[in-house]
């Protein structure tokens, strides 16, 4: 934010800090003007564990900010230095909440509380004669544009989202209202670390460690670190809670607990138990991770993969053999799902699996293959049924045969299209135990890794998947998914193309290919590569991704005419049927079956939160079609569930952004544009979208 400098102050004969502010900062009328109104109402707070602030100005073009200095380090600093015992520590985060509680009781909150935001004086933690000051109040609100580089975060209002990455609360990562709770999060997770070595959440990126911080649970302390007692824990656990009310209700209170564990810890030898020093503030760059979802209609291709280990598998029956004539029919089978084009190519494998059944019921591998083929259909129809029926068959796979790789694979792949991502994770692990060179369970585990926010691990374990399997369009297919979800829209095209090089008759691959061309602005051998999956197999996802062009292109009739044809062939593709319902909007002549179109969205988005309660992409055309419809707060409603569930997916950050305009607020729609393009989304698409005309008017 600034440079420091140390100062003597000739009126009072002092010496102060002198923080000097950005230039870029500080030449924008509106931000020192909300700088010196944050500043102000933090210098008046006079607490003793609160570095106070002398004056605030502006001298020709610099502006600055006079404080009290402190000789010492921040605790960062501190702790790489003096080992931490116990008492020391939780003496420490008991002044901060003093001093945090003195703020909250003036109505103003921190928002970026971190270990370098607290100063131990010279006397240091060591000594008692060592004060604790927290540094930075007030200045959290102003902003500046986000470089590669920062790892912090800027904020204006909800539908931004400010804090230093890994220290963050859930609903700042989620960009929405954060009161004083959220220091009292930023408080837990410096605490966690002091007791531990480590933060709570720390994935690779900046955009994976906010995913974590919303969805993931919080380690146990006392698993890191048995010496901390119950009483602490329990702190630590409630600062922590990702539900505001679930935290304390006045930070008064929080300070109280503290101050009462400190006591007691000062009475017992426990208090002399050294703790792991702090990790080093990470150099890293904030990357944007977007999880897969496209607002153009991607086909993976049918899920067929060879899974997961098992670990003390109980010992099972010997494996069924299968005659010699179902043998060379599950064979055939085998080789026709591989192929599978369409709902009635795949029919064709379900029946044969099924008869074949009559015979080899026993069979884990007829068992696992069939379960694999009903998910293909349900990938190809949206019907939750067929996915049900394959989640019975995986798991009886598994029962006959524990030791069958590809029983594990199947079954990981209907918990990881059913949203239960850590159990697809532990079955697609399995698998791999069992067989190291199952490529396509790790293309599996990369497409769940990818789910759960985990964007590096995604990328590492499809390259090894890759490697493994250089010729499998299957995998081909769902790296160049997740290449596209996040953006590398060369990257995927040239997956996509090597699909259609292997296969060239493909549909998916051209539809696929004919995608990332889109999204490269590449429009005219993107309708190539469309037109071709069409001559070959008409499918809903063609026409849809074919519509979705037209519709860019201004072309708006053309793209009602094509995305029909979609909807026609996949009736319950929420995606399909919002679009269509933009095309009717933007068709004069077609306006009135918007509304009809739209419904129908709604509806085939709610089925498929049905099956999967964590599709974050369902709720945000959910939350889309509501705002076009008329009903901005229902559509708010929605749109902070699907941020909540996944605050990284570009497809929720734009659909955030048409909401956010559509009831007035240009501002909130521009950050949330900027976080989806960064995250992934074609800035051309959205340079073409008519509800986001008034931002590009601005």
């Amino acid at each position: 934010m600034g440079e420091v400098y140390r100062a003597r102050d000739k009126r009072l004969d002092r010496e102060v800090a002198i923080k000097v502010l950005l230039p870029e900062l500080a030449s924008r009328a509106e931000h020192m003007r909300r700088f010196e109104q944050e500043a102000r109402a933090a210098s008046s707070l006079n607490h003793p564990n609160i570095v106070t602030i002398y004056d605030v100005g502006l001298e020709g073009d610099v502006a600055y900010i006079a404080m009290e200095l402190i000789q010492g380090q921040d605790l960062r600093a501190m702790a790489a230095k003096v080992p931490v015992t116990l008492n020391q520590a939780v003496r420490i985060i008991s002044k901060v909440a003093d001093g945090l509680a003195a703020a909250h009781d003036r109505g103003i909150v921190h928002r970026d509380l971190k270990p370098e935001n607290i100063i131990i004086s010279t006397g240091g933690y060591v000594s008692n004669s060592g004060h604790v000051k927290i540094l930075d109040f007030g200045l959290a609100k102003l902003v500046r544009p986000l470089s590669p580089n920062d790892t912090t975060l800027p904020h204006t209002h909800p539908g931004a989202v400010f804090g230093t990455v890994g220290y963050m609360s859930p609903e700042q990562a989620s960009g929405l209202e954060a009161d004083f709770r959220t220091d009292q999060f930023s408080l837990g997770v410096i605490l966690f670390e002091l007791l531990t070595g480590r933060r709570p959440f720390s994935e690779p990126t900046a955009a994976e460690t906010m995913a974590a911080i919303i969805r993931d649970p919080v380690p146990q302390v006392s698993q890191l670190n048995p010496a901390v007692p119950p009483e602490l824990e329990r702190i630590v656990t409630r600062l922590l809670s990702k539900e505001p009310h679930d935290r304390y209700g006045s930070t008064i209170d929080l300070a109280r607990d503290l101050r009462e564990i400190r006591d007691i810890l000062t009475l017992t030898s426990g208090s002399r138990s050294t703790l792991p020093p702090l990790p080093r503030k990470p150099n890293r760059n904030v990357r944007a991770a977007a999880a897969v979802a496209a607002g153009l209609a991607l086909l993976g291709g049918a899920s067929w993969y060879v899974l997961h280990t098992h670990e003390a598998a109980p010992k099972a029956a010997a494996p069924h053999v299968m005659s010699a004539a179902s043998e060379a029919a599950f064979t055939e089978a085998k080789g026709r799902l591989v192929q599978v084009r369409d709902e009635r190519s795949v029919d064709g494998v379900i029946d044969s699996l099924h008869s074949l059944l009559k015979d080899e019921r026993d069979s884990a591998p007829v068992n696992a293959t069939l379960a694999r083929a009903l998910m293909s259909k349900f990938m190809l129809s949206h019907r939750r049924g067929y996915l049900e029926e394959a989640a019975v068959y995986a798991d009886r796979a598994v029962r006959l045969d524990p030791n069958l790789a590809d029983a594990y694979d199947a079954l990981g792949t209907s918990q990881r299209l059913s949203g239960k991502y850590a159990e697809a994770a532990a079955s697609y692990g399995k698998s791999i135990a069992l067989d190291p060179k199952a490529a396509g369970s790790l293309a599996g585990l990369a497409q769940t890794y990818a789910a759960m926010g985990r964007a590096a691990d995604a990328e590492s374990t499809f390259e090894r998947a890759t490697l493994l399997a250089p010729d499998n369009t299957n995998i081909a297919m769902h790296y160049g998914d997740f290449c596209f979800a996040n953006g590398h829209y060369d990257k995927a095209a040239e997956l996509f193309r090597r699909v259609t090089q292997i296969l060239p008759d493909s549909p998916r691959g051209y539809t696929n290919l004919g995608a990332a061309l889109h999204a490269l602005g590449r429009y005219d051998d993107a309708a190539t590569a469309y037109e071709r999956s069409i001559a070959l197999a008409p499918s809903g996802a063609a026409y849809s991704n074919l519509g979705v062009m037209r519709y860019d292109g201004g072309r708006y009739a053309d793209a009602c005419v094509a995305l029909e044809k979609a909807a026609a062939l996949t009736p319950n593709d929420y995606n399909v049927w919002a679009n269509l319902g933009d095309a009717y909007r933007w068709t004069p002549a077609r306006k009135a079956d918007a509304p009809h179109a739209y419904e129908r969205a709604i509806e085939a988005a709610r089925a498929a939160l049905s099956m999967n309660a964590k599709d974050a992409l369902a709720h945000a055309v959910i939350a889309s079609c509501l705002a076009k419809s008329g009903h901005p707060d229902d559509a708010d409603a929605e749109i902070r569930t699907a941020l909540t569930t996944n605050p990284i997916d570009a497809n929720v950050l734009y659909s955030a952004a048409v909401v956010a305009e559509l009831r007035g607020d240009g501002d909130a729609a521009a950050n949330w544009l900027r976080r989806a393009v960064g995250n992934g989304y074609p800035s051309a698409e959205a340079a073409h979208d008519p509800d986001l005309a008034p931002l590009r008017n601005r």
